[in-house]
Formats: structure tokens, sequence, C-alpha cells
């Protein structure tokens, strides 16, 4: 008979990011954190005034900060102070939200604190911006040596998978692919400046503007197909460093009647513009920059829009093909093919049957993997096995 894995009756979370800022890691802090607290006792270290709590998943939740900044502090300072917090919580557990704490992790956390899991999203190992005052070089040894250490190590993709294996990370590693919580139902009026029929393939886009997310392929791409489709139109939300050059890109391709540039909406417009979408298009790249590499590690916003049934455009790029299945949950095209890109948007538009073939697998798979239960399931699991010790 196999034994009932124990259950932790407190788990501290560290999140060195951690809404109100915004983010894939933060979104999926939060999500983890709401999903846990109905299973157990709760507590997230945030630095300083950072965290508040923002919906009824969140009030059983204790939050407590740190003294000072994660970048500058010492990572023997940081180490201590995470150890008395793990005390003072009576955690069973610790939850490291950054492969950066990684290096938190240690002989003396193995013999003074409890068991530790670090949780990576990509990035944050490829281009650590957790060094606890170290040169790049030391930070990442003292992180892979962390990991080694660790009592358990979760990826968020195959992708980071393997590159925490080719980095010199040597242990066992978990996969948990990131839940979401459905995009609710929204009664909220979509802030389009253009009339639209329920005919017009509508394409949207959330990311943060910044050049790895590839929305000025996806303006290069909308250009090509508007004499094939000339009612799609593209809505892209959220801000960022790139916002003025895709602006700047949309006037001078001539697509400002069909394009246009929402920034950050409130929940309840980003909810309706998901379930009023035909397609969802994100195409992210794989920057590499000496010894750093930037990349989209999963994609939780293809998952939001598949809970409603809408089908995503993704590229072959980090773990963005993993959330996206070529031709099962939407169409997977080459890294930076603007081509490729085009030819998916005129398929989609259309080909009604199409959309709705793939957006109903969209969904069914989301229920099936993506679920926030499905990933506390699998969270759950580790920390009984890492309560064992085995």
């Amino acid at each position: 008979m196999t034994a009932t894995p124990p259950i932790p009756r407190s788990v501290l979370v560290v999140a060195p990011e951690y809404p109100p800022t915004t983010g894939g890691m933060q979104t999926l802090g939060r999500t983890l954190v709401r999903g846990l607290a109905t299973r157990t006792a709760v507590h997230v270290a945030v630095q300083r005034g950072q965290a508040q709590p923002a919906s009824e998943g969140e009030r059983s939740v204790t939050f407590v900060d740190f003294r000072g900044n994660f970048e500058k502090r010492k990572r023997r300072e940081h180490r201590d102070e995470l150890l008395a917090l793990a005390a003072k919580t009576k955690a069973d557990v610790v939850h490291l939200l950054n492969a950066g704490c990684g290096s938190l992790v240690g002989t003396r956390w193995n013999e003074s604190g409890p068991p530790a899991l670090v949780h990576v999203a990509g990035k944050d190992f490829t281009s650590p911006w957790i060094r606890f005052g170290f040169a790049a070089d030391k930070a990442k040894a003292e992180i892979v040596e962390g990991l080694n250490a660790a009592s358990a190590v979760v990826a968020i993709s195959e992708f980071t998978r393997t590159a925490l294996r080719d980095g010199g990370v040597t242990r066992a590693i978990d996969l948990v692919v990131p839940g979401v919580e459905p995009v609710p139902p929204s009664t909220a009026a979509l802030p389009l400046p253009f009339a639209r029929s329920a005919a017009d393939p509508l394409v949207l886009c959330v990311a943060r503007h910044e050049r790895r997310k590839g929305q000025h392929l996806l303006l290069d791409a909308v250009a090509r197909v508007r004499d094939a489709i000339p009612s799609l139109r593209l809505v892209i939300t959220s801000d960022g460093p790139e916002r003025a050059n895709l602006e700047a890109q949309a006037t001078r391709l001539e697509l400002r009647d069909r394009v246009v540039f929402l920034g950050r909406v409130e929940p309840a417009v980003l909810a309706a513009l998901y379930r009023a979408a035909d397609v969802f298009a994100l195409t992210p790249l794989v920057l590499r920059d000496g010894a750093k590499v930037d990349y989209e590690g999963f994609g939780i916003v293809y998952a939001e829009a598949a809970s409603v049934g809408v089908p995503s455009i993704a590229s072959r790029s980090g773990g963005a093909c993993e959330a996206v299945r070529d031709g099962a949950t939407g169409l997977v095209i080459p890294e930076g093919d603007v081509d490729a890109l085009a030819a998916a948007l005129l398929r989609m538009a259309q080909d009604r049957d199409l959309r709705a073939k793939l957006g109903a697998n969209a969904r069914a798979h989301y229920e099936r993997e993506g679920t926030v239960d499905a990933m506390v399931e699998r969270t759950m699991g580790i920390y009984g096995r890492m309560m064992r010790g085995t």
C-alpha cells in the first residue's frame, strides 16, 4: 500500500517578484499562492511594501517583509533572515520563486532550515538579476551550487529544464506547468476606436512591449495580409520600453486604422477582450547578449486565451511552443519568420471552422492540464516528497 504523502501545515513562499508589479512570474506567484491557500497556511515574503492582498483568494495569506532589497543584500544576511522567517512562520517547506534565490540554499540552510524548493521560470537562471552583490560569473556558480543542494527544483517548461541541465544543474528537476485562473465573464465595454461586426477577425496580443515579445513581427505580418483580409483588426495591450517604437512602426506601415494600442487595461476590460478575440497572437524571440539569454519560459497568456476557447499563434521559441501545440491548440511558426506569421494569420482569419476546432482543443487541454488545481496538486506532491526526504 502506498503511503499518503504528508501535507505541510505551513509554507513560506519567497517572492522577489509579486503583484502589484506586473509580469509572468508575478502572475504565477499570485496564482500559486491563491491555490496553495486553499490547502494549507501560506506566508509570502516580499520586498517591503510590495504586496497587498487584492482578492478573496489572498485574505488568508500572511505577507511578511524583507528588510532590504533583493538586488543589494548580501547572500548570508538574506539567508539568515529567511531562516528566521521560516522558524517564525513554522514553515514545513520554503518555496523560492526565482532561480537567483537558489544561491541561498546550501550546507548551512540544509543543516538548520526546512526543505527548500526553487521554482525556475527561465531567464531568472540564464540572465539572473538576483546576484546578492556577486559579479555575474560568480553569481551563476553560486546559483547552480544552490540548485544542486535544494530539496527540489521545479521548471515551468521542458525548455527551461533543458537550460538548467545545460547550465550545470545535475540533480533531478521536476516539471510543473503553470496553472492559470480562467478568464472570468465580463460585461465591460470594449474600448475599440473602430466599428466591428461579428464577422470581422479580431486578433489580440497581451504582452509587455519589449523586443523579445515580438510585437514588431506581428505588425509586419498584419501589413502583409491587409489586402487579403481588410476587416482584420489587431488589439495590443500592456506597455513597456518598446511602445513608442511599435506605435511609430504602425504609423509607418499605415496600420493605425487596423491596430489599436490600449496600454494597461482593467481586469474586466482584459477579460472582455479575451472573450471577444478570435485569435490570440504572440510570437516571442530568444535574445542573446553574451552569456545572457532572454526568452519566454512558457507563456501564461496562451493558457489564459485557451481557458475561453481562443486558439493561439506562437513561435518555436523558448517554452512558447509547449504552451501552444501546433495543429492541435493553435499554430506554431518558426521563430522570427514574418512570412510564416502572415500565413498563419491569413489561415486563422479565413477559416472559421479551423478556429473553432483549435479553440475547443485549447480549452480541453487547459481543463486537463492548465488549471490552478492541477498546478497545486503537482506542487503539493513535491512538498510531500520533500518532507519525506525522498
